[in-house]
């Protein structure tokens, strides 16, 4: 009896695990969601385990429309985001004209296109309000906007009445936006002109992105230099937002002729400074190249079996392709002789002359990267260092990269030329301040600005500068404006003054005669290596009016660093430098001049207004910027100092252990007018 009684409750038992296995199969057909995770994943159905069950098909297809449903929602947002931007963006803003009788509008060009047909008459001018007719065209495929401000009106062109005018309209008519480089701070714009064509000043110029029928966005002008006879750089602001300018056209509208300049050129990123060709100089048998983006070693020639430079008309549709086979036709590849930093040596193309001639871009080619973007041009405007120039050469010149230090330059030109320096290169760096005006009040001395758009590029700089000065002098002062020179040995207590004759040698001459009266038959002295004294700011809260050898007078102890002064025929063909010295050729030997002879007053530490500068830009490629977290214990950073430019409450007093006097004194005693008590740049 027990045996049938447990066999009957087994069978009861089975009964209900049956009903339970059928109605959890049945539930399991159905698509089931686990948010473990903070994600859903689909579980498959327990009933069939070699197959999907017919409910996550569904469910898989649900999900798979609904991802499309969402992503055609996504992009018809965008694009009401950019109508809505082109519309009413202040900085975008389409100049609308209302029609005569049925509320429709023009766009920013067809309305220029209407202005410059039909003049409006002054009563027009006078009341904003009245209907102008367009076209058919327009009609058609404008909407009707209601007016919320009055309707601008785009200058008409001035017209031609004199033969300066129709000059002025001739030099217009061969302007050529042909190439362009986007900076951190701002866009640079390479103006193509003619040879003495007249250099408009930053407010007859405006920069324009875009001119058609969509998105429009206008920007000041911040300067206009002459980069050549043929060639000037125009520095525009950055569009308000450049995200949305992608792809737009880039160029300049003339303001008194309502003209925009015609452009080979597009606004995007791949132009941008991180990596590209920026300079092109030829020599006798190889021409240089200085190329940002190859990050090659700092104070070392590197390998050039990954490199070769190319040669073409038309290297901006070739950017970053690696294989060159397929293009040979359309370019010349040569050799990379040497490389260094930022400087590339190159063989010449068989060529050359013809591509020179015809304006021809010049690149390099790197295995990894392919052909770097490229803005350097060989043409006859290109610095020739093989030409032989017929004048005397000169026994010292000095060689500065400078960043809106107007404020110093005549002190420091007009102090260095009393001590025999006789030219001085200027490489401008961007900067906005007024040096073009003190450049001019220096005309007695032979002063030649060079524009230097090229951010963290110091190096690179006085390699070129050193290109440049090599037709013309002897020896070249490599140095900063803030530095000026303290012949110790030749100051006698800075009571009486150096007998200068107009027959005898300088201080910089006699400097250097007795530097190099040791040199012998195996060796001789290529470069002279003088210390420098850092000065602080001396007490001072603000800058002295006499200038800095007599506003700054206590410094540090111990020197810091070095600057040199180079002999141009002892240069390395590789032209490195480290900013502070250069790689010699051989049989020739750097020679470090004792401190009793001569050093260099360095007024690194001045007054807070003007050191605060040093933080927004340092001009070296290898040194890095004060706002970053890098190098914090670096000689090219001030001793205290974070990432911030905050004014320390004891700064005044800082960096003064020393009382330094003796340049003070000997300027003083030496170049104060007798009748006005002033020293010359007062």
């Amino acid at each position: 009896m027990e045996d049938r009684s447990r066999n009957g409750d087994d069978a009861v038992h089975e009964k209900v695990r049956a009903k339970d296995r059928y109605e959890k199969n049945q539930h399991h057909h159905h698509l089931r969601l686990d948010y473990g995770n903070d994600k859903a994943f689909l579980i498959r159905s327990s009933s069939n385990k070699f197959g999907r069950s017919h409910g996550d098909s569904l469910a898989r297809r649900f999900l798979v429309w609904r991802s499309l449903i969402y992503t055609c929602i996504f992009f018809c947002s965008l694009f009401v985001a950019n109508q809505f931007i082109d519309l009413f963006h202040p900085d975008a803003e389409r100049l609308l004209i209302q029609a005569h009788h049925n509320q429709q509008f023009l766009p920013v060009s067809n309305a220029v296109e209407y202005h410059q047909r039909y003049p409006p008459t002054s009563n027009a001018a006078e009341n904003h309000q009245e209907s102008l007719p367009i076209s058919n065209a327009a009609q058609h495929h404008q909407k009707s906007l209601p007016i919320s401000k009055p309707a601008q009106h785009y200058p008409k062109p001035v017209p031609v009445s004199n033969a300066a005018d129709e000059r002025f309209v001739g030099e217009a008519k061969s302007l050529l936006v042909q190439d362009f480089v986007t900076l951190p701070e701002n866009v640079l714009l390479f103006l193509k002109t003619c040879d003495g064509c007249s250099l408009l000043q930053k407010n007859d110029y405006e920069c324009v992105y875009g001119g058609g029928k969509g998105r429009t966005y206008r920007t000041s002008v911040i300067s206009v230099d002459i980069k050549a006879q043929d060639l000037q750089i125009v520095r525009c602001q950055h569009p308000p937002r450049p995200k949305f300018a992608q792809g737009l056209s880039l160029t300049i509208n003339l303001k008194e002729l309502g003209m925009l300049v015609p452009s080979k050129v597009q606004y995007s990123n791949k132009f941008r400074w991180r990596m590209l060709t920026y300079e092109a100089v030829a020599e006798e048998n190889s021409v240089l190249l200085f190329v940002k983006g190859l990050n090659l070693r700092r104070g070392k020639i590197s390998s050039t079996d990954n490199l070769l430079c190319v040669f073409g008309s038309d290297l901006d549709s070739l950017q970053y392709v690696r294989d060159l086979r397929r293009w040979e036709r359309r370019v010349s590849k040569t050799k990379v002789i040497m490389a260094s930093q930022e400087v590339i040596r190159c063989e010449k193309p068989k060529d050359f002359e013809l591509q020179k001639s015809q304006g021809m871009k010049v690149s390099v080619w790197e295995f990894r990267r392919g052909l770097l973007p490229s803005v350097a041009r060989l043409n006859d405007k290109t610095i020739n260092t093989t030409e032989k120039n017929s004048r005397p050469m000169h026994k010292v010149c000095a060689c500065t990269m400078l960043w809106n230090q107007a404020a110093f330059l005549r002190e420091w030109i007009m102090y260095h030329g009393y001590l025999g320096i006789q030219k001085w290169f200027l490489y401008d760096n961007n900067s906005d301040d007024n040096i073009d005006e003190v450049v001019d009040s220096l005309g007695f001395f032979n002063v030649s600005k060079h524009i230097w758009p090229w951010i963290k590029s110091q190096e690179a700089g006085f390699s070129h500068c050193a290109l440049r000065a090599r037709q013309e002098c002897e020896w070249v002062a490599f140095m900063d404006v803030d530095e000026f020179l303290n012949p110790i040995g030749y100051i006698q207590n800075g009571t009486r003054p150096i007998d200068f004759s107009e027959t005898g040698p300088s201080v910089m001459q006699r400097l250097i005669d007795n530097a190099t009266s040791a040199d012998k038959r195996v060796y001789r002295t290529g470069e002279i290596r003088i210390d420098c004294h850092s000065f602080g700011p001396s007490g001072l809260k603000k800058h002295p009016a006499e200038g800095v050898i007599a506003g700054y007078t206590c410094r540090l102890n111990r020197t810091e660093r070095h600057k040199s002064i180079v002999r141009t025929s002892a240069l390395n063909p590789s032209l490195l430098n480290l900013v502070h010295h250069f790689h010699l050729k051989r049989g020739y030997r750097s020679r470090s001049l004792r401190k009793r002879f001569a050093v260099f007053n360095h007024y690194k530490y001045q007054v807070w207004d003007t050191f605060k500068a040093k933080f927004f830009r340092r001009v070296a490629t290898y040194v890095t910027d004060w706002q970053e977290n890098e190098n914090e214990g670096s000689n090219d950073r001030a001793p205290g100092l974070g990432t911030e430019p905050i004014e320390p409450p004891d700064w005044s007093e800082r960096f003064c252990e020393v009382s330094d006097t003796l340049l003070r004194n000997f300027t003083i005693k030496t170049l104060t007018d007798p009748t006005t008590l002033l020293l010359p740049w007062q």
